[in-house]
């Protein structure tokens, strides 16, 4: 009854109207960075007073604060919220397809790869020193860190009273997914031209769809190679890494494993050919942008009725749906900004 109605108002429409109301009404001057300290004094005192109280009455008013059940990681990195009450487009597909959800990561990836071309391009001309292959190295090795500490913490859980297992502790990760492409990427930025970025590019897409439609794997039938209980990428992250050590709710694969790597390799690439297009401040790259991001999505999606559209797998055609979609919306925003002047939104 009442709670129902309750629930509905604080979580979900005023959500909604708090965006409209600033659509419609502003403000729109940026924001004072100075105020963003004393904005979040409230919402920091609440968590931290609530988790205290929930360590001790051992109860949480919403479950993604559930330490107890999630752990400091889900519950502060990948949980939002009641799973009965998520809106459709913020959950992932539980195998192929894809939703809104399955955007971000590809996206994120994407973008690194137009960071690098900005960052590195510079070195194709000029021969890099030993300071920036220093330099890439570390931010590689820093973000791979933190990807294995954000795995084990909290490395004492004060709750159940438990150390963090070695042998239970996950290798990969989303961060260590980045460390790896972006370190990639920026070799080849150093190294490389638009046209061999691409033809390894094409080289990853393809060789991966032969991996994963022809090399058996022991045990399953052909028309199963891409089924969540028998695939290839699957095989490899249990055989390397051992079923202890990849995501213990993973449904066949590690969503970031070692295989899968190699296609999430070409997302960056595509973010580094785009990244070269903005870099060449033409302004037929603009066209060649929508073009080509118009035309990867169609692509990927035509693919996708062979080698399905699957996040988890990082299929090929998953690659060029999502890189189509995210060089498309860059070249968007890009002409938004950049070319046409509009502003004022993004401020």
């Amino acid at each position: 009854g009442l709670d129902l109605v309750v629930n509905a108002l604080v979580h979900q429409i005023t959500p909604v109207l708090a965006v409209v109301v600033w659509a419609a009404c502003g403000p729109r001057d940026q924001l004072d960075r100075r105020l963003i300290p004393s904005a979040l004094v409230i919402p920091i005192i609440w968590i931290i007073l609530t988790l205290l109280r929930g360590a001790v009455i051992d109860a949480y008013p919403y479950g993604f604060i559930n330490v107890v059940h999630l752990g400091y990681a889900m519950a502060i990195v990948n949980e939002p919220g009641s799973w009965d009450a998520v809106y459709p487009p913020l959950l992932h597909a539980e195998w192929n397809g894809v939703t809104p959800a399955d955007w971000i990561f590809p996206f994120f990836l994407f973008i690194v790869g137009v960071s690098v071309a900005f960052a590195f391009g510079k070195y194709i001309e000029v021969k890099a020193t030993p300071a920036v292959y220093l330099k890439v190295l570390r931010r590689t090795a820093l973000l791979f860190a933190l990807g294995l500490l954000l795995n084990v913490f909290p490395i004492y859980n004060l709750w159940t009273g438990l150390w963090f297992q070695p042998s239970q502790t996950r290798i990969m990760g989303v961060l260590q997914r980045i460390a790896i492409c972006y370190a990639v990427a920026a070799l080849l930025a150093i190294h490389t031209r638009w046209r061999t970025q691409a033809a390894i590019a094409s080289i990853l897409l393809l060789g991966y769809w032969l991996l994963m439609t022809l090399v058996a794997v022991p045990g399953c039938r052909p028309a199963m190679m891409l089924d969540p209980s028998c695939n290839l990428a699957g095989y490899i992250d249990a055989a390397v890494l051992g079923n202890a050590h990849i995501w213990s709710q993973s449904t066949g694969a590690d969503p970031e494993g070692l295989l899968s790597t190699l296609p999430a390799i070409a997302t960056t690439v595509l973010g580094l050919l785009a990244g070269r297009s903005l870099r060449s401040a033409e302004k037929k790259n603009l066209i060649w942008l929508l073009c080509g991001g118009a035309g990867l999505f169609a692509l990927g999606w035509l693919w996708g009725i062979s080698f399905p559209l699957n996040k988890t797998l990082w299929t090929s055609s998953y690659v060029l749906y999502t890189g189509g979609l995210a060089m498309t919306c860059l070249a968007i925003v890009h002409w938004l900004v950049d070319v046409a002047g509009y502003r004022k939104w993004a401020t």
